[in-house]
Parts: C-alpha cells; structure tokens; sequence
C-alpha cells in the first residue's frame, strides 16, 4: 500500500515517471521523432530518452508536467475528449493544451507553485 501524503489537507499525488514506454513508443512513431514523452494521468511516460536525460532538461520536464495538472484540472474523461476534438480542430501545435504546455516551458515558477494548489 502506498503512503499518503497532504498538505493542509491537500492530497499530495506523485507523479511517475516510466522509461522504455510503450505508449510512448507509440507516440514517438506518430510524431515521427526519436524520442517522446507523454503524459497519462500521474505518469510521464519515455521513449528514446532515460528518466537522467529526461530531468536534465528543464523546459521538457515543464511541458510535461503542465500536461499532469492538466489532466489533473480537466479530469479524464473531460481531458481526453477536449484533446482530441482540439487536435482535429486545430491540429497539434495549435491545441491549446500543447499552447498552454510550450508556454509552461518558459515560466520559471512552472514547478514551484503547484504545491500550494
């Protein structure tokens, strides 16, 4: 049984990180590149890069993580459902999650303040 951890009653949920995904993999076909991350729910699944590499890089690890709050603000069902229809409608770079997560990459508060919600 994992541990549980709050802050100020907040449930603390930590989030995963799993290299030699295969879900990732996936991804990493579709967008034709060498390597690949992508989020599904707490976890942050690797293609063609180590959990070293992967932290070593900042605005990735951002990116990233601004996808888990997504999925965390949205919930799953919501998230999914909006990622797709915007993915259609707009296309990959102009989604506005992946909007939202690029502009994550240049905050320098990205990873701070999420405890604190």
């Amino acid at each position: 049984m994992r541990p549980k951890f709050s802050i100020n009653g907040n449930k603390i949920r930590p989030i995963r990180i799993r290299e030699n995904s295969f879900l990732a993999r996936i991804a990493a076909l579709q967008l034709q590149s060498q390597q690949c991350a992508i989020v599904w729910k707490n976890t942050i699944h690797l293609h063609g890069c180590s959990r070293i590499d992967f932290l070593q890089h900042p605005a990735w690890l951002k990116h990233e993580y601004c996808h888990v709050q997504q999925w965390r603000r949205e919930g799953t069902f919501r998230f999914l459902f909006q990622y797709i229809v915007y993915s259609f409608r707009y296309g990959y770079q102009q989604n506005p999650y992946e909007i939202e997560a690029r502009n994550a990459e240049k905050n320098p508060f990205a990873l701070s303040w999420s405890i604190f919600n």
